[in-house]
């Protein structure tokens, strides 16, 4: 009787081990992520929980900087979003030095308050460092007058040439003042800027030597 009394209760004293190895291992897995790793090259530029915190799964505790995918978000007038599809060099000038960059993606979401588009970037080769405010400059195929010699005549912006000695106006299709206009016209073409303002169609010039 002894025996078997002896025999159940090491069973039994076995069977409370395996609980307990098991209770001992689900423990490990918990505190093993306690240890939190970036999925990817990155540095903390923020904590958002403290030692001390009660979290769970899910619970945001830092914000990381991926060091590798660095990319570029910059705001775009909604008239400027086809010259950006369309532009041959792309840089992000900074006060120190500009970088060559490419168009990634415009996100289909316009800011009504000043309508503007999101527009994200990547850099051809240099990166520059995150945080870093600039512009974007781009180069296009045709050429621009630029703001201040606009005038407006009638309903339209434009500018005046000289034709065979008279003055003639060229209304800019989506021009609008304080902005460079773009133009097809001839390298040879003679625009006027002296005395703009005060010119009005077929008027005859005087052209004074310096």
């Amino acid at each position: 009787e002894q025996l078997d009394q002896r025999l159940s209760e090491a069973a039994a004293s076995e069977a409370e081990a395996e609980r307990l190895r098991s209770v001992l291992s689900a423990a490990e897995r918990k505190v093993s992520k306690c240890s939190i790793r970036a999925p990817f090259n990155a540095v903390i530029i923020e904590r958002l929980a403290s030692i001390g915190d009660y979290v769970v799964p899910g619970t945001p505790v830092i914000r990381l900087l991926d060091q590798d995918e660095i990319e570029i978000s910059a705001r775009v007038q909604d008239q400027d979003l086809a010259d950006l599809k369309t532009a041959r060099e792309l840089h992000f000038v900074t006060r120190r030095k500009a970088f060559p960059v490419k168009l990634r993606k415009i996100l289909p979401l316009m800011d009504s308050r000043i309508r503007s588009y999101e527009a994200r970037l990547t850099f051809r080769t240099e990166k520059a460092t995150p945080g870093t405010a600039g512009r974007l400059a781009w180069r296009l195929d045709r050429g621009y007058i630029p703001a201040e010699f606009l005038v407006r005549r009638g309903d339209g912006l434009g500018i005046f040439i000289n034709e065979s000695g008279l003055a003639r106006f060229i209304a800019l299709k989506g021009a609008r003042f304080g902005q460079p206009a773009a133009v097809k016209l001839s390298p040879a073409t003679k625009v006027i800027v002296k005395g703009r303002f005060g010119l009005q169609e077929n008027d005859r010039l005087a052209i004074s030597k310096p």
